[in-house]
């Protein structure tokens, strides 16, 4: 009996130690989990955001297509809603009348360059060969004006053979003229040395006076007959001196008559030329095209066949572009430490968080006064986050962000341990304790 009692007593000290230990080793292993806690407490930080929500916004201002110079409108190619890519299609203005006004002053273009290449053929009394591009482009004006130029030069020939021929004709008779002088001359001499022969005998009688008469009025006759060529010859040269001038004459007035052709032609062409790029506009721009990447928010002007006026606004589209930017409002009691330069986590409401995560960005402005909002009267700081990364899906492919969407913002404005979350709030309420209010 006494054997039985002195076991049960040991069995009780030994289970009695047990317990002890049991409990200082879970005293322990509470304390050190506690002291890691408090470590890891202490070291381990967090970020401090503050926090805002706002929509996206474009980071280029609204764009407003117009027409320069007007027209019907032809066809619509754009819906409202639609995306767009700079340099797209989106409506065709009717350009048959300013086709046509173009096509017209081209071709004068082309008739007054063929004029102004025959008429410097002209003035360097050239042949004519038109520049091979023109001919090609315009074939019926430079065959007009080939026509013209051979016609010009025909009747220039024409009067000038005229000339030669009265030329020729003077020439002739000059040849006679000079003829007749010569002989006249030459019968001067021998009878003015018969009459100085015969003169001594009939003074002495030996011939009879009339035999000198009759010398001397030969004589007399030789020299009218000379006097006459002389004078002929006098005014056939003056005849032919008047045809080499009519001569240089028809030459100048037809090479001036071409250089006041020709710079006419030039003035008119310039005139031209400076005027139809203005024509080739109205043609050109009645393909209307997006002025940027975007998304059509409003066709302004619907109706086929309605008429735009010269500078009115047909579409209106948002840009959207990888730059874009986030409108927030953020609490005055936040306002403190913000500055621009902070980094920004960005969350979309239309995307699930969870899945396509979050936008980074920066803290671009900051307003410099509280607003109201329109519908709660509270007061805010408006603030203007630039995002610079894009959301995509499980293929990779980029999600669309358009202007509109709600998004909340995350400004990240410093971090500290976990610790200090835990002691600030004592801190601030020992601070605050034994202070009247």
């Amino acid at each position: 009996m006494a054997k039985r009692d002195l076991n049960a007593a040991i069995i009780r000290q030994i289970n009695g130690r047990k317990s002890i230990f049991s409990g200082w080793a879970l005293l322990s292993v509470i304390g050190l989990f506690l002291a890691c806690m408090v470590s890891w407490a202490a070291v381990a930080e967090v970020d401090e955001v503050t926090r805002g929500s706002g929509k996206i916004i474009p980071s280029q201002d609204l764009q407003k297509v117009q027409t320069m110079h007007g027209g019907m409108i032809k066809d619509m190619l754009v819906h409202e809603g639609q995306r767009v890519q700079r340099g797209d299609l989106l409506l065709v203005l009717d350009t048959t009348a300013s086709q046509s006004e173009y096509n017209q002053l081209e071709q004068k273009k082309f008739a007054l360059q063929a004029q102004i290449e025959r008429l410097t053929a002209e003035i360097k009394g050239a042949d004519l060969a038109f520049s091979p591009g023109l001919e090609q482009s315009a074939p019926a004006v430079t065959l007009t004006q080939q026509r013209l130029f051979e016609g010009r030069r025909s009747e220039l020939a024409s009067e000038l053979a005229v000339l030669e021929q009265q030329k020729r004709q003077k020439i002739k008779e000059m040849s006679e003229a000079q003829s007749e002088l010569d002989t006249a001359t030459e019968g001067l001499v021998f009878s003015q040395s018969e009459i100085s022969m015969i003169q001594p005998l009939v003074e002495r009688g030996i011939e009879p006076k009339l035999s000198l008469i009759q010398l001397q009025r030969t004589h007399a006759e030789l020299q009218g007959k000379q006097q006459t060529a002389k004078i002929r010859i006098e005014r056939l040269n003056l005849a032919l001196a008047e045809i080499a001038e009519r001569f240089k004459t028809m030459h100048e007035t037809f090479r001036k008559e071409a250089l006041q052709e020709l710079s006419k032609a030039t003035a008119e062409l310039a005139e031209l030329e400076q005027s139809l790029p203005a024509y080739a506009s109205k043609v050109e721009r009645s393909e209307i095209r997006s002025p940027v990447d975007g998304i059509v928010n409003q066709i302004l002007k619907t109706t086929i066949g309605g008429v735009a006026q010269p500078g009115e606004s047909l579409v209106e589209i948002v840009p959207v572009d990888d730059d874009f930017l986030v409108e927030a409002h953020i609490k005055p009691a936040d306002i403190g430490f913000l500055h621009p330069g902070q980094r920004v986590k960005v969350k979309l409401t239309a995307y699930d968080f969870a899945r396509y995560g979050s936008l980074d960005g920066e803290l671009s402005t900051i307003g410099a006064d509280a607003i109201e909002l329109p519908e709660t009267k509270e007061p805010v700081y408006p603030v203007v986050v630039r995002v610079f990364s894009r959301l995509t899906d499980a293929s990779g492919k980029p999600l669309d962000i358009v202007p509109g969407m709600i998004a909340e913002i995350n400004i990240l404005t410093g971090s500290k341990t976990v610790l200090n979350y835990f002691v600030e709030p004592v801190v601030k309420v020992k601070k605050n304790a034994f202070t009247e209010s």
